[in-house]
């Protein structure tokens, strides 16, 4: 990933957590694996128009998914494009999950 994506990230998810620390999220919370992906998924709601509009911050944070997306994480986003009815992308995410599934990928 380019730095200045990276660099921009992390300020978001850093952003990110002061919220949450303010809102009461206490240390113990902030250890939890769950967390991390909290901050990742409303860093990336919050922020999904800004990341649209660069096609390469969208490029560099698709990559950073696909490397990390577990099986049920390409079926879910396979799932919500079939009710859009988004049929060819589901299918493709679906081919992901399965070779994920394999260790192919």
């Amino acid at each position: 990933m380019k730095r200045k994506y990276n660099k921009l990230l992390s300020a978001w998810c850093h952003e990110e957590i002061a919220a949450l620390q303010a809102k009461g999220a206490t240390e113990d919370f902030l250890r939890e694996p769950a967390f991390a992906d909290l901050v990742l998924r409303n860093v990336l709601s919050k922020h999904q128009n800004e990341i649209r509009a660069d096609g390469g911050l969208a490029e560099a944070v698709f990559m950073a998914f696909f490397e990390k997306a577990s099986p049920s994480d390409f079926r879910h986003l396979a799932a919500k494009d079939r009710e859009k009815g988004n049929h060819e992308l589901a299918y493709l995410f679906e081919m992901c999950a399965d070779h994920r599934e394999r260790g192919e990928i």
